[in-house]
């Protein structure tokens, strides 16, 4: 008998459960995720300003142009060759800026496509209150290639946002309405 009761409030369960599941009416279709690859992370980037950049880098051009390289050839104590680029590849930066102290980092979670450009899960670490940290300037960063190939027109309009493993906005590209 007491078998019996179990099975019937088991069923009763899972059927309230399955049930609530289908009365969200909200659209739970997650957007589509892109793959990519780290090509580099440092705590020392040099970069001042916390910024998002999603950059086009065409065929045979090498990260020896604009910020890229001169983010490479700063970082304290590296000499890192620049990376020549065998095909198309669409090139993201996230920096968080200049920090006053270590125990600071961006770690990718995963980028998602959206209808207005890319939206960047990360793990946006930063030293709890009164911890102690290094006692140095810091500028951490990430750069990754993405396997989805955006051209150059496309990424003019995109927007870029990082968020945080809680879902906040972080850092964004997006340009501020007047």
């Amino acid at each position: 008998m007491s078998h019996t009761k179990f099975f019937v409030f088991t069923a009763f369960l899972a059927t309230s459960l399955t049930a609530c599941k289908h009365m969200d009416n909200s659209d739970s279709t997650p957007a589509p995720s892109l793959t990519w690859q780290s090509i580099y992370k440092s705590h020392q980037c040099s970069i001042r300003q916390p910024q998002v950049r999603l950059m086009h880098i065409d065929e045979g051009e090498t990260l020896y142009l604009d910020e890229m390289e001169q983010l490479r050839r700063r970082v304290i104590g590296q000499q890192v060759q620049p990376k020549e680029i065998e095909e198309e590849q669409s090139v993201l930066l996230i920096a968080m800026g200049q920090k006053s102290s270590g125990g600071y980092a961006v770690n990718v979670d995963a980028i998602h496509l959206t209808e207005t450009g890319l939206t960047v899960r990360a793990n946006w670490i930063t030293p709890p209150p009164g911890s102690m940290t290094t006692s140095a300037l810091t500028s951490p960063c990430a750069i990754l290639t993405l396997d989805k190939k955006f051209t150059k027109d496309e990424i003019k309009d995109m927007t870029v946002t990082v968020v945080d493993r809680k879902g906040k906005a972080v850092l964004s590209n997006a340009k501020a309405a007047h």
